[in-house]
């Protein structure tokens, strides 16, 4: 086999290499990732939670707290059990006559895999504070109707819900409310802002951003700058479960309202870091003074609200957010202007689609430039020996070839086209054939270069070569250029052209 065909078969072979360890990076880094992270949604999402009695509470357990279950209907028609925490003064039956010392209303969310029914020491705080707070099971968990909790998105789909059921049943539209919500419930109390601008305060205990930006800041200390890619694909995939609910995200909420916030967190939570959220929030766009940072010290997730002595509720964190929501309550409502919704579908849409554009265009060129060098090549099939050796000439000038020049026809002595390149000088045969090339030309062409004084040898035909002139050229150096050594490179060649015109 001639050194030309080694090195064809050579790039071929590094080409295959390069898309080959492309094709693993992207399984690596992309698919295997996603198909990873689908797996642990379902894993975490796919089933229901029924939180253990003995960390839950009742209003029985508190001095001077009454309680009474008000249902609710879902967004997929599911139950949830609600709650309305009170004074034993209010009559909860009569919806419009709440006593004028209840200076408003919080709404609370609890976190993954508890039940509103672990929180009951902090609304028993605040019913001391002069609020109502209503609470409710989230879909698939504890008293509520669903077979799993589906995903963080639903929470602020359930926390929707349960701002509607508090307006229409308890309190109308124009009473003061505010949302509140420990981990996954934080989450829910900040994004639903998007959906109810005209809340006037939050309460986040250990919240998070959104969905990917929560599994992103799990996944971040082992995959590292990996996981960045994966945060759309994530919200891809929960388009498919939610729709847009999947836009309101704990921040885009900060912006649709002019709600006064009021995140707790600890410096070791190792549930939800605050690359999850806290620091999105400092780095953001944010006001300065939108957000009140309350940072508590060695309390771990489940911990954060509770006293240090884990007795209670953490009463001075209370009284601040107390304080929040009594300025906020002061202040005129206002519902700004919606902010503009960044969307990962649009974003992976987008993504997929300049790919199949680049696709596309990569085959049209591609097919484009294979009829050309058919076409190309058909033409130099049906030329005559001399004017394929003339051919053949030119062809080697626009491939890095100099001081071409075609022998005489009569006394070519087996060399029809002498020239040099890379500082060596080469005998060629031009051999125009319809059936492979044999054994003889390169024993002529090997011959003549001797007779020439060149360097190297080489036959280029329209066609191939057989096995015994093979076998020769590999025992004798000679270089075989064969008809695919031809085509791989008349693009190149019909550049060149175009350039000299």
């Amino acid at each position: 086999m001639s050194s030309s065909k080694k090195k064809t078969r050579k790039k071929h072979d590094i080409r295959k290499i390069i898309l080959r360890m492309v094709l693993i990076i992207f399984l690596l880094t992309v698919v295997i990732p996603f198909i990873g992270g689908i797996g642990f949604y379902r894993f975490m999402f796919g089933k229901r939670y029924d939180p253990d009695d003995e960390v839950l509470y009742s209003a029985e357990d508190f001095e001077g707290l009454s309680c009474v279950r008000k249902d609710l209907t879902g967004n997929r028609g599911q139950n949830l059990a609600g709650y309305l925490y009170y004074g034993s003064e209010y009559d909860s039956e009569d919806i419009r006559s709440i006593p004028q010392h209840y200076k408003g209303i919080v709404i609370f969310a609890h976190g993954l895999g508890a039940s509103q029914a672990a929180y009951v020491q902090i609304y028993d705080y605040l019913v001391d504070r002069d609020l109502l707070v209503f609470a409710y099971d989230a879909t698939g968990t504890a008293t509520s109707e669903g077979s799993s909790i589906r995903g963080f998105p639903q929470g602020t789909e359930d926390m929707n819900s349960a701002i509607d059921f508090v307006y229409d049943n308890i309190t109308g539209r124009d009473y003061p409310v505010a949302t509140a919500g420990h981990s996954a419930g934080a989450f829910a109390a900040c994004s639903v802002l998007g959906l109810h601008p005209e809340v006037r305060a939050v309460l986040c205990i250990a919240g998070f951003n959104s969905s990917p930006d929560y599994i992103a800041a799990l996944a971040r200390p082992y995959a590292g700058p990996a996981i960045e890619p994966q945060k759309p694909l994530i919200s891809f995939y929960e388009y498919f479960l939610f729709g847009n609910t999947i836009y309101y995200t704990a921040q885009k909420g900060f912006e649709s309202s002019d709600a006064k916030i009021m995140a707790v967190y600890s410096d070791t939570d190792k549930t939800v870091p605050a690359s999850g959220g806290i620091d999105i929030w400092k780095r953001s766009s944010l006001p300065e003074d939108k957000i009140l940072y309350y940072p508590v010290t060695g309390r771990a997730h489940g911990d954060v609200w509770r006293s240090d002595s884990k007795e209670g509720a953490d009463t001075a964190m209370l009284d601040k957010f107390c304080g929040v929501f009594d300025s906020a309550i002061s202040q005129k409502a206002s519902v700004p202007s919606p902010a503009k919704t960044w969307d990962p579908v649009l974003y992976v849409i987008i993504i997929l689609g300049a790919a199949a554009v680049f696709a596309v265009i990569l085959l049209i060129v591609r097919h484009r430039a294979k009829i050309f060098r058919l076409s190309y090549i058909e033409g130099v099939d049906k030329m005559d020996g001399r004017d394929f050796e003339l051919w053949c000439a030119d062809f080697l000038k626009h491939n890095g070839f100099s001081r071409v020049e075609v022998t005489s026809e009569s006394r070519d002595n087996g060399v029809d086209i002498l020239c040099r390149k890379d500082g060596q000088t080469y005998a060629v045969q031009c051999k125009r054939m319809e059936s492979s090339v044999p054994n003889k030309a390169v024993q002529e062409v090997y011959t003549g270069m001797e007779m020439y004084g060149c360097d190297r040898a080489a036959v280029i035909t329209n066609n191939h070569f057989s096995p015994a002139a093979c076998d020769t050229a590999e025992k004798t150096g000679v270089e075989l250029w064969d008809r695919d050594w031809i085509l791989s490179r008349i693009s190149k060649d019909r550049k060149a052209g175009e350039d000299d015109e």
